[in-house]
């Protein structure tokens, strides 16, 4: 699950929360490999592949810095959550949407 701001504006940093369970668990952080954020703007286009930060298990963070956020064309936006463990083969795959203004 992705959690954010319905609404950012493009010259701040912002951050998405993305939680990781299974059965309603928390999943154990040794048992994910990676977690990362694919930053899509308003043209669709990818803007960035961002690296989401481990906050406990089952919780990660991936912020959109300052920089990155000024690049993005405004309007419908979205960031798809990429979760890769080591038990299963085949990644997760999880997306918010989001406005984005100047």
């Amino acid at each position: 699950e992705v959690e954010g701001e319905d609404s950012v504006v493009l010259a701040d940093e912002f951050v998405f929360d993305v939680f990781v369970t299974f059965e309603g668990e928390a999943y154990p952080a040794d048992e994910v490999k990676e977690v990362k954020g694919l930053l899509y703007d308003a043209t669709g286009q990818i803007v960035q592949v961002i690296a989401g930060e481990l906050v406990e298990d089952g919780h990660y963070t991936i912020t959109v810095p300052a920089d990155v956020a000024a690049t993005m064309e405004a309007g419908a936006s979205k960031i798809e959550a990429v979760v890769v463990p080591y038990t299963v083969a085949i990644p997760s795959f999880n997306a918010f949407e989001f406005v984005t203004v100047k």
